[in-house]
């Protein structure tokens, strides 16, 4: 049985050097993010308006930034990751 993930693990890193844990977290995150979005009944309407490719993009867009946050987090450029 072949897995065909919506979000796919390239989008976080252009080689083998950018494999790093971070990457790793965020394309879970985003596949985890795309997993709630897909479930909830409360978000319905919103699933009816995009389809699974555009969802899986912002996912992933939201997945990429939330890794910027935590950089200026660590370099203390905010206070916190959510501002």
């Amino acid at each position: 049985m072949k897995l065909d993930p919506p979000i796919k693990a390239g989008s976080f890193y252009k080689d083998a050097s950018e494999k790093t844990k971070i990457n790793w977290f965020c394309f879970e995150y985003a596949l985890e993010f795309y997993t709630f979005i897909m479930k909830s009944s409360a978000l319905r309407k919103y699933r009816t308006r995009n389809s699974s490719e555009e969802i899986a993009a912002f996912c992933t867009h939201f997945a990429k930034q939330m890794k910027k946050s935590v950089y200026d987090m660590l370099a203390r450029v905010t206070s916190s990751v959510i501002t």
